[in-house]
């Protein structure tokens, strides 16, 4: 993908993260700092507590709640509990509820042993170490649960906020994606030097001239049927670009080299319509085709753990990346597209890290069968 392409999506997606952030933040500290309180005040009605351990005790316990419920929010993340069904994540916070409280038991009464040391004692004098350790966790379980009852019905509302704003976004990517794909994929520079290759081979050799033409027509009623897919097999991908590819050695002769390396299992794939034709045209018209002795096109596909991996690796012009053009709409588009059908677990880069070289690297999840 182009660098300002990548840099304004990151903006966008850190902007997201910072506002939410920010609310989760002020949950945080007005949810514990009333529990915390409403705790406080009933400890000072039934206790004796000094009003100095009594403040120390209110904020040793806000850090400790707010503590865990921050290692229960990065966990329950990282393990995507929200993609879970009702039962499944009912078990999850059932579970975490309990281990939490046990952990808060057991972080008061380390916490009690050290403060101690400097005449801070929280707990009343004559208070058994049985109904210390009931009170606690019976505190723990009151607010823990309706903790997670509020953070994870927002997570949820708010998971399904996103899932309707990226289909939305979808669709109105893949409405541009057709305009772009018209004017990218297939731009008039390929149909300019198509049709001079078939005029010239009319003459010469009909035959060939003929093929060049119905090459020519499927590639042609493929893009402009792109707008009824998204989705397609490699091996159908493959055979436009074999298509496209066939012109193009008509225009090129022997300045054009095709490396094939396929995996079988690879064939019936699926991927973004366009998607391998819009990278190869990108490696002949910015590589191959801009140097006199021409090059090398290799294009490579595996499968590794569930993951399609396509390569196209070609031969470029000597240059600086500075100077790299800059009117690749096509790969721009296609990336995009890409995160939005797939998701983030897809991805198409771009190494120009060899001067002489362009290697563009597509990964997509594939589901297993």
């Amino acid at each position: 993908m182009d660098q300002s392409v990548v840099d304004v999506l990151a903006a966008m997606n850190g902007a997201s993260e910072k506002s939410d952030n920010k609310g989760y933040w002020l949950f945080q500290f007005l949810f514990w700092g009333i529990a915390v309180g409403l705790n406080s005040y009933g400890n000072w009605r039934l206790t004796s507590m000094q009003s100095a351990a009594a403040v120390v005790n209110d904020a040793v316990q806000m850090s400790l709640y707010i503590g865990v419920t921050h290692a229960l929010r990065l966990y329950s993340e990282k393990h995507r509990w929200t993609l879970h069904n009702a039962r499944a994540l009912l078990l999850r916070l059932i579970s975490a509820s309990v281990v939490l409280s046990l952990v808060v038991v057991a972080a008061n009464f380390v916490i009690d042993s050290l403060l101690s040391n400097f005449g801070l004692q929280f707990l009343p004098p004559g208070t058994t170490l049985e109904l210390a350790i009931l009170v606690v966790f019976a505190n723990a379980q009151l607010y823990l649960p309706f903790w997670m009852a509020l953070y994870f019905s927002f997570a949820l509302m708010q998971q399904r906020q996103v899932a309707k704003s990226e289909e939305a976004r979808l669709r109105a990517s893949l409405r541009t994606a057709e305009l772009n794909l018209l004017k990218s994929q297939l731009n008039p520079h390929f149909l300019f030097n198509a049709l001079n290759t078939v005029r010239a081979l009319i003459a010469d050799t009909p035959q060939r001239a003929e093929l060049a033409v119905t090459q020519l027509a499927r590639t042609l009623r493929y893009s402009l049927n792109s707008s009824r897919d998204e989705l397609v097999s490699l091996e159908n991908e493959l055979s436009i670009v074999n298509d496209y590819l066939g012109i193009e050695m008509l225009r090129l002769a022997e300045r054009l080299t095709i490396e094939r390396r396929i995996a079988a299992d690879t064939l019936a794939a699926q991927i973004p319509i366009m998607l391998l034709q819009t990278l190869v045209e990108n490696a002949v018209k910015h590589g191959i085709s801009q140097l006199p002795q021409g090059g090398v096109l290799a294009i490579a596909t595996r499968m590794e753990h569930a993951m399609l991996i396509i390569e196209v690796r070609n031969d470029r012009p000597l240059i600086k990346s500075s100077s790299i053009p800059s009117d690749r709409v096509g790969l721009a588009n296609a990336s995009e597209r890409l995160r939005l059908m797939i998701g983030p677990t897809a991805s198409l880069k771009l190494d120009l890290s060899q001067p002489q070289h362009a290697i563009a690297t597509v990964r997509i999840p594939q589901s297993e069968k």
